[in-house]
């Protein structure tokens, strides 16, 4: 249990707070001014109501002085403790309410994120938040405090707490119904390139590369050559039968959309369905996601009798997040370095590649990304395929439908079509493709 000696504590006025005091004010000297008896009753009122909020949360905030606090995380669930010094719950005068406040974000200090905020109303000594199920993400904490206000929220006192008792939490991404692809060709011809050993020159047995391994034993010499990543066969093992790599690009957009980080998470609800559905059909896969906007890779090693794959492959899929991007300037330089990016990341793969593209920002130009990539050993995925609404009357339209919700029709509408043509555009090329 922590005793919280350095909380940092702050009053504020709220905005709904500020607007009365000016509209109080306002009301009683125009009352004032013009002899009306009932503006300025009711004026007087709600400055009175002011004071005594004030003045209830200045008086609560001395009881919330020092407190002991235990925070801890169990699965989906954080449980918080709190007492005073004499073991019980700090006091709390009528209409003045207490809420404990969690802030996270999935990228540390970085507020385009995506932000999560966890809040409690504290009312005894144990409470609980739980996690919410709608929010998928690897959030990282950013803040915590206690919120002391009236019932009208009109005023705030914040407790700061200092320590961080939560450094990070997963919420793991959703089991979504989708059609198996048809993966019992390209895994045979994945399974067939494997087991190709070449000696080269040096004596030395090699294999081709795969992602996981150690790249101190990549032949360079080799490589000079053949232009392919090989790997010296030493004491270690030799790769999987069945082995299978996830790739997922997180897009970029330029302003905030609340459809498009929806339909994203739908879309990796998918994904992760395939991929659970890979694992336990006993292979082995490796989840890679690619942060365009950092040119960074993040990737997961799921072995084919791992106990707890399927807690790394939830962990793994929390991670990738649509990436927002401000500067035009930035998003035009950006799509220009990705789109090499990408093609040289999935032209060094040599297993059976599952490529994940959800088309809403600039990876529109697919075909030419994988030119010379093994056609057998590569999979195409688009979505999220998502069900249109049909199409209802002006009226049902005008009385339960607002601004916002057409846009988002029209925007899904746009999507589907995107999702089929490229589906259509890639399986003329040659390739496999599947919108999920």
């Amino acid at each position: 249990m922590v005793v919280q000696h350095s909380a940092m504590r702050k009053l504020r006025v709220t905005k709904s707070g500020f607007i009365y005091i000016i509209f109080s004010i306002i009301t009683l000297s125009y009352g004032l001014y013009f002899g009306e008896l009932f503006a300025s009753i009711c004026a007087s009122g709600l400055i009175v109501y002011l004071l005594i909020s004030l003045i209830g949360i200045i008086i609560t905030s001395f009881f919330w002085k020092q407190f002991d606090l235990d925070i801890e995380q169990k699965n989906q669930n954080i449980n918080i403790k709190l007492t005073n010094k004499k073991g019980s719950f700090p006091h709390l005068l009528p209409s003045i309410n207490a809420f404990f406040n969690f802030i996270f974000f999935t990228e540390a200090g970085n507020a385009l994120s995506r932000k999560l905020h966890l809040e409690t109303k504290l009312n005894s000594i144990n409470s609980s938040i739980q996690f919410p199920n709608e929010k998928r993400g690897f959030f990282f904490i950013n803040n915590e405090y206690i919120e002391l206000n009236d019932i009208a929220n009109f005023f705030s006192f914040k407790i700061h707490i200092t320590k961080k008792h939560i450094n990070e939490i997963i919420i793991p991404p959703k089991q979504k119904e989708t059609k198996p692809l048809k993966l019992s060709k390209i895994n045979k011809k994945n399974s067939e390139h494997k087991n190709i050993i070449r000696r080269n020159d040096e004596l030395y047995d090699t294999r081709p590369y795969f992602p996981g391994d150690d790249t101190r034993k990549i032949n360079w010499k080799l490589y000079a050559h053949t232009q392919e990543l090989n790997i010296r066969q030493g004491d270690f093992s030799p790769p999987p039968e069945d082995f299978f790599t996830i790739f997922i690009t997180e897009p970029v957009i330029q302003k905030k959309d609340t459809f498009i980080i929806k339909s994203f998470d739908s879309f990796i609800n998918s994904i992760n369905s395939i991929a659970k559905d890979i694992h336990n059909n006993k292979n082995t896969l490796e989840v890679i996601s690619y942060n365009s906007t950092k040119n960074e890779i993040t990737r997961n090693l799921i072995l084919s009798d791992e106990k707890n794959g399927i807690e790394k492959i939830n962990t793994s899929l929390a991670i990738p997040q649509v990436q927002i991007l401000k500067s035009k300037k930035a998003y035009i330089k950006q799509k220009q370095l990705s789109n090499q990016n990408i093609r040289k990341i999935i032209k060094n793969f040599n297993n059976c590649v599952l490529c994940f593209f959800m088309p809403i920002s600039f990876f529109m130009d697919y075909n030419k990304y994988y030119i010379g990539k093994n056609k057998n050993n590569l999979i195409m995925c688009f979505g999220p395929i998502q069900n249109e609404k049909n199409k209802s009357s002006f009226i049902k339209r005008f009385l339960f439908e607002n601004r916002i919700d057409r846009n988002n029709e029209k925007k899904l509408k746009i999507l589907n079509n995107k999702i089929k043509n490229l589906k259509n555009s890639v399986n003329k090329e040659g390739y496999n493709a599947y919108e999920i």
